[in-house]
């Protein structure tokens, strides 16, 4: 990747610590029946990336791909056939072949690559994120209409600084041949409808396996209790929940802030007060 194309690539879908944002926000809902989701967090300071087929939206993760159109994009096409077959440990005499007929049978290999595309967006975990504590409609939608809580983590540490921007379009996004093994990547991951502009989403990715990654488990990233600086309850949190989040800042090496949301009388907006933790 040229230092062009990079620079283009990040002023679309830049890190959070290019942007000078201050703190990522994450919405969760109390799950009575599985406590350990806000232990995991609160206590064991790991942050859960989920795979595509645990989000909400059918289209994640599943990006196209079109039969090249000029002579640039059938090299590039017949480059990744190429590619695959010395991946699977063909020799370089049997790969060439491989790409040839390939090239030939459109039908037979435009299904193949679309499952072995499919197949590798579908290991890729993500964890979402948006740049507002405060928006309604993420309240209801992720915290269980007011009754979950919002944590706030600082975007200046490790892995929050290098989550990325989501670009919200109409058009669907697709792959260009050959595959490359850069950033440009990660482009449908990062790529959303826009229909869910209203999130200001950033995103974390966690591909197991992967080299030069942030310390994981294949699943979830490891971080610093200091990264944690504020949770916020919803305004129609329970007793219990909020005292069960006190309970867990007590038993965590966490120091956050612990605020409660009002919804105010006049406007449809939220307001937070401080409360003690009892910590």
């Amino acid at each position: 990747m040229s230092e062009k194309e990079l620079q283009a690539f990040h002023k679309i879908y830049p890190f959070a610590a290019q942007t000078g944002i201050d703190k990522l926000y994450k919405f969760m809902s109390f799950n009575p029946e599985h406590p350990e989701y806000l232990e995991r967090i609160l206590i064991d300071l790991r942050l859960y990336h989920a795979l595509p087929q645990q989000l909400n939206d059918p289209f994640e993760c599943k990006p196209h791909w079109y039969w090249p159109e000029n002579v640039t994009e059938v090299k590039g096409l017949r480059k990744e056939l190429y590619n695959i077959a010395r991946r699977q440990g063909e020799s370089k005499k049997r790969a060439e072949k491989y790409a040839s007929k390939s090239m030939l049978n459109r039908k037979e290999t435009e299904e193949a690559l679309q499952k072995i595309i499919i197949q590798n967006y579908q290991k890729i975990r993500v964890c979402s994120f948006s740049i507002s504590n405060t928006n309604i409609l993420l309240w209801s939608h992720y915290a269980n209409s007011h009754k979950g809580l919002c944590i706030a983590f600082d975007a200046n540490t490790l892995p929050f600084a290098g989550c990325q921007k989501v670009n919200y379009q109409d058009e669907y996004p697709y792959l260009e041949f050959p595959i490359l093994g850069d950033e440009r990547w990660f482009k449908p991951v990062l790529t959303k409808s826009s229909s869910w502009a209203y999130e200001d989403e950033y995103r974390s990715i966690l591909y197991p396996n992967a080299e030069n990654q942030h310390p994981n488990n294949t699943e979830s990233y490891f971080f610093d209790p200091e990264s944690i600086t504020d949770i916020y309850l919803g305004s129609e949190v329970s007793t219990p929940n909020e005292e069960f989040v006190s309970s867990l800042i007590q038993r965590s090496k966490i120091k956050p802030n612990l605020w409660k949301a009002t919804v105010s009388e006049n406007t449809y907006s939220i307001a937070f007060y401080q409360v003690a933790s009892d910590a």
